[in-house]
Parts: structure tokens; sequence; C-alpha cells
């Protein structure tokens, strides 16, 4: 089969969970002999800093998917939008917030010319184009469960639903590849599969301390837990053993900053080729 991945998370270089699941998923639909292309919709970069990444993504994306790498890029307006409901709404965003106008058009004139046979979308702000194409098979990978994000995990995020509106995009799917079963309860009469990323086992010599390494992005809900668990749970595994040194490595490092200055925490900072 023909498949057309749509994403706004780039897949090379990988920083991000979210990244590296695709990036996996999409190398085991190839094994499986489908011919897969990957459409990267950019939004708009407000910051140098953000442009500088995602300039970074996009020469990283291109390079792996050559031929079969198409980019839609959104506009200034939308952005500015988007903007103006984080700091002066409620934080519930409806489902299309984040749709990208002129999407579907962009997608039907790529099915004309490649007729696909699968459309693959990431994230639920891109079910709207569902309504409007006419690729045979459709399918979401929802990544994660929006619903009262804010609530339930303590974040302010443009990525906050109210169940109605979750609702509302999960149903445009026929099929959902899902990591918890709440997909199943908002959209009932759609196939969904609960899944997560594969990964290859490596087994490791025993290296003789008890040393604990944590390799995380900078995303506020494994801040969250870091947090916890250094609250909770390291105090306990201190008193059993006093020189375990808990490592943390990746972009978690610069959120956390001077957060935990505790003695037997070191901040590692980025680790190549984790």
């Amino acid at each position: 089969m023909k498949i057309l991945i749509v994403s706004s998370v780039q897949t090379h270089p990988t920083t991000s969970g979210s990244g590296s699941f695709i990036r996996k998923y999409t190398t085991l639909l190839k094994e499986m002999g489908h011919e897969v292309y990957f459409l990267h919709v950019i939004y708009y970069a407000f910051t140098k800093k953000n442009k500088r990444l995602t300039d970074e993504g996009i020469i990283g994306t291109k390079n792996y998917w050559r031929d079969h790498y198409f980019q839609y890029r959104t506009s200034l307006s939308e952005e500015i939008k988007k903007a103006y409901r984080k700091n002066f709404s409620d934080y519930y965003a409806r489902c299309d917030d984040h749709y990208p106008y002129g999407l579907a058009k962009f997608v039907s004139q790529l099915h004309n010319t490649y007729q696909f046979d699968a459309c693959v979308i990431n994230y639920y702000w891109f079910t709207k184009l569902f309504n409007h194409i006419d690729i045979e098979r459709k399918a979401l990978v929802a990544h994660d469960s929006f619903t009262y994000n804010n609530v339930r995990n303590s974040v302010k995020s443009l990525l906050n639903l109210k169940p109605n509106e979750e609702a509302k995009a999960l149903q445009r799917c026929p099929y959902i590849f899902a990591m918890q079963e709440e997909e199943r309860i908002f959209s009932p009469l759609s196939k969904v599969l609960t899944s997560y990323c594969n990964y290859e086992f490596v087994n490791q010599p025993k290296t003789g301390n008890h040393n604990i390494v944590l390799l995380s992005s900078g995303f506020q809900l494994n801040v969250n837990g870091l947090t916890w668990f250094i609250d909770n749970v390291f105090p306990l595994i201190l008193h059993d053993y006093p020189d375990c040194r808990l490592k943390i490595g990746g972009s978690l490092c610069k959120a956390i900053q001077n957060s935990f200055p505790h003695p037997n925490i070191d901040l590692i900072g980025y680790v190549d080729n984790a």
C-alpha cells in the first residue's frame, strides 16, 4: 500500500518521545513492504530559537525521507489566533484550533498525483482532514488523551480539551491507534487498537553500583513525574542505598536547572545517540 503519514512532529533528529514513536512505526510499515510518504506540517515559529529548531527538524526529516517528503506550512495569522486563545481564554481548546486551513486541498492534490491507499494522521488536531479527503483507509495515531489535560496533569496548554471536543475529533476516525483505553469511550464506533512503540531490548551487564539513569525531554509532565519521584521515592532508595546517584540526561536538565540541588543528583545534559 501507499501510505501517507501526516505529522507536525519531525522524525529526524529524534528529539521527543512522539517523534521516536512516529519514526519507529513508519519504519515498521516500510519493513512490512508498504511505500510510506511523510507530510510534514510546519507551524509558524515566532522566536529565533524556535525557528532554528524548526529548520533543523525540516533539514533532518527531509534528508531522511528524500523524495517521499512533503511539506505544508501554516500562516502567521493562524498562530496569532492560537496565541490569543492561550492568553485570553480558559485554556480549553476546540479540537480544530490547531487544524491548518488549506491542508485538505493540499492533501487532495497529493492524492491525485500519488493515489494513496491509506492516510495516517498524528494527534487529534488533524482529524478534520478526514472529512474532506477521499483516501480509502484513514487512521489516527492518538498519542495521548487530552481531556482535562490541565486538571489531570497540572499543565497549562493549548492541547487541553473538554470531553465533547475530544469525542468530536476521534469520532471522525474509522481506525484509532491509542496508548490507553480512553479513546474507546470517546469513539465507540471506531476500531480502537491500543499500541505502543516497539523497541529492541538490549541486555546490559551488571555495573556493580546503585546508580539510576533518566533520559527525558523537558516536557512539563516529565518535570512533574521527576518532582514526584524525588520527593516521594528517592529518599526511600537513599535510606537503603546511600551511595545511589540519580543521573538525569536530556533537555529535562534545562527544564529543571537548579530545582533539585541534591548531592546525589547529577544533571548530565544532552546525551548523543541515547
